[in-house]
């Protein structure tokens, strides 16, 4: 359902286009009832995460990215929520109340994410005498990928490999890295004395004089983003309204 441009396809959209023709430009729409439509999919199953519709149902053939012009730009990539959605609700068969109202608060990362490659990756990479990196090293190489609250490597996790929605759009510059590493290790120990601080005691929930601790992060379905602010992982967006709505039988 997107209001996508009628383009000519012998043109590569995704890079820079000739300036003296006109049949670059586009004036059109594709109708939208030429656009592929899934109704009432075999999975019973339907999600939006900012990532690829050709996988909303969870299933790969439902939708064909052959079925759109290849001009239309549609993403093909996953991000973490859309991943866990397919792995939480997409794969389960009967889903209770409360299974769907703890499937929204999910606060893993998956396996298959762009954090999960970015800290396997670094890991295995990184080697150091100095003991408080190899410490980092050790907290993320056991880390289960959960943004908890009491988790002692989200934190570090978080502040180190800020969120990619995708791997295009990842840069593995190690030196980087390791500059996001000096400067958490530094910023941990100056507020909190140790490195291996839960996530819960730097990722705050601030409003007035209320001070409350988060779990969550960027790109887990529970969303909290975070920036730092003065000693702490202060949320500045993330969840706000939603609504789950329940028919009967």
């Amino acid at each position: 359902n997107g209001m996508i441009p009628d383009r000519d396809d012998s043109f590569d959209w995704r890079g820079y286009l000739p300036g003296n023709t006109s049949k670059t430009l586009w004036t059109d729409y594709i109708d939208f009832e030429s656009l592929p439509q899934v109704l009432n999919p075999p999975g019973g199953f339907y999600q939006n995460c900012n990532a690829s519709p050709f996988l909303a149902t969870g299933n790969e053939n439902d939708v064909f990215p052959s079925e759109v012009p290849s001009s239309s730009g549609i993403e093909t990539h996953q991000t973490n929520r859309s991943l866990r959605a397919i792995e939480l609700y997409g794969k389960d068969t009967s889903i209770t109340r409360d299974d769907f109202y703890r499937y929204k608060y999910d606060i893993q990362y998956s396996k298959e994410s762009v954090m999960a490659y970015a800290v396997e990756r670094f890991v295995s990479e990184t080697r150091s005498d100095d003991k408080y990196i190899m410490e980092v090293v050790g907290l993320l190489k056991n880390w289960d990928l959960k943004a908890d609250a009491d988790s002692r490597a989200a934190a570090l996790a978080i502040m180190i490999f800020p969120l990619t929605f995708k791997f295009d759009d990842y840069m593995h510059d190690h030196d980087v890295i390791n500059e996001r590493l000096q400067n958490a290790i530094t910023n941990l120990r100056k507020y909190f004395g140790r490195v291996d601080v839960r996530l819960g005691e730097v990722q705050r929930l601030i409003r007035g004089d209320t001070d409350l601790p988060l779990a969550g992060g960027p790109g887990v379905l529970r969303a909290v983003y975070a920036p730092w602010n003065d000693g702490k992982m202060v949320a500045s967006a993330g969840d706000c309204y939603f609504q789950i709505v329940e028919w009967d039988p």
